[in-house]
C-alpha cells in the first residue's frame, strides 16, 4: 500500500493542488505541467512560473517526472479520456511517437511566438503541415579538447585526422551501443551530406569511411563510453578530445579543469560543412488537456525570450532564441563559444516512427566497421537493405 501511495504521490498532489484553487473560487483554471527536472532544476524554475501566474491568475502545478514517465503517464490518460496533464515536456527523442497524444498548436499560436525561435529546432515540431510541439531547452554538442596536448582545436576532418594519428589511443567517442553512439555519428552522416534514412549514399559511406579511419585512434574504453565515463576519461587525460552536450560545462568548472585545460570548441567541418544533432526538451498540450486554452497561453509564456532569457541565466539551459543568450555573461559566452558556433548548424533526428529501430542499425554498423573491421561499402548495404524493410513497413513517412 505504501509503494502504491509513493507511486502516485507526485501526480496525486498535483491533481489535490488543482481541487484546493478550484474550491477557493479561483475564477482561472490551475494548470498541471509535467517537466523532465531534478530536484534543483524544479526549485529554480518555480519563479517563472510564479511570474506567470501573477501576469495570469493561472495557477500552475509543477510534476517533476522523467521523459519516459511522462511519456507513459500521458498514454495512459489518453486511453483513458481524461487525465490530470495540461503542458508536457517531451524529448526531442519521442517527438514522433507521442504525436498522436498531443494537439495541433497553430491555433493556439501566434506570429510573435514563433518568429525568431532557431529554425531548424522549430521544424522539428512540425508534422504533416501541423505544428505539435513547441521548443522549450535545447540541446546539442560541440567538442571538448585538451589544450595542453591539442594547441589548436581541429577545424575539419582532416585536421581531427592528423590529431587522431598524433595521439593513438587518446581520441574519444561515445561507442557504447546506445542512442549516444547515434548522435555522435549521424553527426558526421549530415558533415559529409548523407541520408541516415538511406544509410549507403555517398554521404553515408564517406562518413563511415572517415570514422573507420578516426577509429583506429580511439581510446580501447571507447566500446563502453556513454556521456559520463567519456567526460571521466576526459578529466583523468585518458583521452584528449571527444564530443559532447553541454552538461559538461559545469561539471568541468567545479573541478577546475575548464577553461584550462579542458576547451570547448565547435565540431569539425565534414565535406559538406557543419552539422550537429539537435537534443532537448518540447513543449506540448495533451490531447485530453482539462484546459488547453490557458495551457497554450503558459506555452507562449515559457517560448517568450524573456523565459528563454531566464532559463539562460537561472537554469544554465541552452535556449530556442538567439537573444537569449544576452542573459549569459560575456566571460561565460567565451566558455561556451562551441556550443554558440554549432547552434545554426544543428538538425533534428529523422522523424520517422521506425526511429529507434533505424537508430539500433546505425550502432551496429558502426561497431561492425570500427571494431569489428568490417568492409564500409558491404557492411553499410546491408543496414540499409534492413533500413528499407523497416520504411516499407512503417506508416508512410512524416513530412515536414
Amino acid at each position: 500500500m505504501l509503494r502504491r501511495l509513493a507511486a502516485f504521490g507526485l501526480i496525486g498532489l498535483a491533481l489535490l493542488g488543482s481541487l484546493l484553487m478550484a474550491c477557493q473560487g479561483q475564477r482561472e483554471a490551475s494548470l498541471t505541467f509535467y517537466l523532465a527536472v531534478l530536484p534543483s532544476e524544479k526549485e529554480a524554475y518555480q519563479p517563472l512560473l510564479r511570474d506567470f501566474s501573477k501576469q495570469t491568475g493561472i495557477a500552475v502545478n509543477l510534476v517533476a517526472q522523467q521523459y519516459a514517465e511522462i511519456r507513459r503517464a500521458l498514454q495512459a490518460e489518453v486511453i483513458a479520456g481524461r487525465g490530470l496533464a495540461d503542458v508536457i515536456e517531451v524529448d526531442v527523442y519521442y517527438l514522433a511517437a507521442m504525436q498522436s497524444l498531443v494537439k495541433d498548436l497553430m491555433p493556439l499560436m501566434n506570429a510573435e511566438t514563433l518568429t525568431g525561435i532557431n529554425a531548424e529546432a522549430l521544424e522539428a515540431g512540425r508534422f504533416g503541415g501541423s505544428l505539435y510541439y513547441i521548443p522549450h531547452r535545447l540541446s546539442w554538442q560541440a567538442m571538448v579538447y585538451n589544450s595542453h596536448y591539442i594547441e589548436n582545436p581541429p577545424a575539419t576532418w582532416e585536421e581531427l585526422l592528423d590529431v587522431a594519428r598524433r595521439y593513438p589511443g587518446r581520441m574519444g567517442l561515445k561507442a557504447a551501443q546506445y542512442e549516444g553512439l547515434t548522435c555522435d555519428i549521424l553527426s558526421f552522416v549530415w558533415q559529409a551530406g548523407g541520408d541516415p534514412l538511406r544509410m549507403n549514399d555517398a554521404g553515408c559511406l564517406a562518413a563511415m569511411n572517415f570514422l573507420a579511419a578516426y577509429g583506429e585512434a580511439l581510446n580501447p574504453s571507447a566500446r563502453s563510453y556513454k556521456e559520463n565515463s567519456v567526460l571521466e576519461a576526459q578529466q583523468k587525460e585518458e583521452i584528449y578530445l571527444h564530443f559532447n552536450w553541454p552538461f559538461v560545462v559545469p561539471l568541468l568548472q567545479e573541478k577546475q579543469l575548464l577553461p584550462e585545460p579542458n576547451v570547448v570548441a565547435p565540431l569539425p567541418a565534414g565535406p559538406k560543412g557543419k552539422a550537429a544533432v539537435l537534443g532537448g526538451g518540447y513543449l506540448a498540450i495533451s490531447t485530453v488537456a482539462p484546459h488547453p486554452e490557458e495551457a497554450a497561453r503558459l506555452v507562449r509564456f515559457l517560448a517568450s525570450a524573456q523565459a528563454q532569457r531566464f532559463f539562460v541565466k537561472h537554469l544554465g539551459w541552452m535556449p530556442t532564441r538567439p537573444e537569449a543568450w544576452d542573459a549569459l555573461p560575456q566571460e561565460m559566452r567565451k566558455v561556451y563559444h562551441g556550443f554558440i558556433e554549432m547552434a545554426p548548424h544543428v538538425k533534428p533526428r529523422p522523424p520517422v516512427e521506425y526511429y529507434e529501430s533505424l537508430s539500433r542499425l546505425w550502432q551496429q554498423a558502426f561497431r561492425d566497421i570500427v571494431f569489428d573491421h568490417k568492409p564500409v561499402k558491404e557492411t553499410m548495404d546491408h543496414y540499409a537493405a534492413q533500413a528499407a524493410t523497416l520504411r516499407g513497413n512503417s506508416p508512410a513517412e512524416n513530412v515536414r
